[in-house]
């Protein structure tokens, strides 16, 4: 995907997980939060959510390639 005008160079980690609401639960109990999700997909479900100083990631709970 092309960058909007202005906006700078990103990137976002994917973490997988065994288990998405807890995870999202233990990010908002350290000082995270939530900022989309989750999403279900046909193989699982995604969430992105951002730390205390406001980094991106995203959290996978679902089928993963070998």
């Amino acid at each position: 995907m092309e960058a909007q005008p202005g906006e700078p160079p990103n990137w976002l980690p994917y973490f997988a997980v065994s288990d998405l609401d807890g995870a999202i639960g233990q990010v908002r109990g350290a000082g995270g939060e939530l900022r989309a999700g989750p999403i279900p997909f046909p193989a699982g479900k995604i969430a992105a959510l951002a730390d205390p100083q406001g980094a991106a990631f995203a959290l996978w709970e679902g089928q993963l390639e070998d």
